[in-house]
C-alpha cells in the first residue's frame, strides 16, 4: 500500500543553509517527493499560488505539499505569509499542510500558529529525522498536533 505522502515538500527560509540541511534530513528520512527550498518568502508564496518562473517546476492541480513555514524572515514573515494565504480560495488551500519550523521558544508563537486550520505542526529547529517521520505521518492521516 502506497503511503499518502504529500507530493512536494517546501522548505521557506531566509537561511539558505538550513534549507540545504533540511533538504538533505528529509531525503534521508526516506522521503521520496520533490523538495523545493525558498529563501524569499513572496517568491514561495507566488509558487504556493501557481505563478512561476522558468527556474520552478510548474505544480499539478492534484499536487499536495507540506510547507515547512520559518517565522523569522525579513519583509513577509511567516504570519503574513499565513494570513495571505487565508485569503486563497478554497480550492487552492486544500493542497496545502503547513508545519511551523522556528526557532522560537515562546509557546504563544506555538498557540498562535496552531490558530491556522492548515498549520498541523509547530517543530523547534533545527528539523530532525524523528520530526520528519511524524509530520509525514500526520500529513498522511489527516491528524494534527
Amino acid at each position: 500500500m502506497e503511503k499518502n505522502y504529500p507530493s512536494a515538500i517546501l522548505f521557506v527560509d531566509d537561511d539558505e543553509a538550513t534549507n540545504f540541511i533540511n533538504r538533505i534530513i528529509v531525503f534521508n528520512a526516506g522521503y521520496k517527493g520533490d523538495v523545493l527550498n525558498f529563501k524569499d518568502s513572496e517568491l514561495a508564496f507566488d509558487y504556493l499560488v501557481g505563478i512561476t518562473s522558468d527556474f520552478l517546476p510548474q505544480h499539478q492541480s492534484d499536487t499536495t505539499y507540506l510547507v515547512f513555514l520559518d517565522l523569522q524572515m525579513p519583509q513577509f514573515n511567516g504570519w503574513s505569509f499565513l494570513n495571505r494565504y487565508l485569503t486563497l480560495p478554497e480550492s487552492k488551500r486544500r493542497r496545502f499542510k503547513f508545519v511551523v519550523l522556528s526557532s522560537s521558544i515562546d509557546p504563544d508563537d506555538k498557540s498562535r500558529a496552531m490558530q491556522y486550520r492548515d498549520v498541523i505542526h509547530f517543530v523547534s529547529k533545527p528539523l530532525r529525522q524523528e520530526k520528519v517521520h511524524e509530520v509525514l505521518e500526520m500529513f498522511e492521516v489527516g491528524r494534527r498536533a
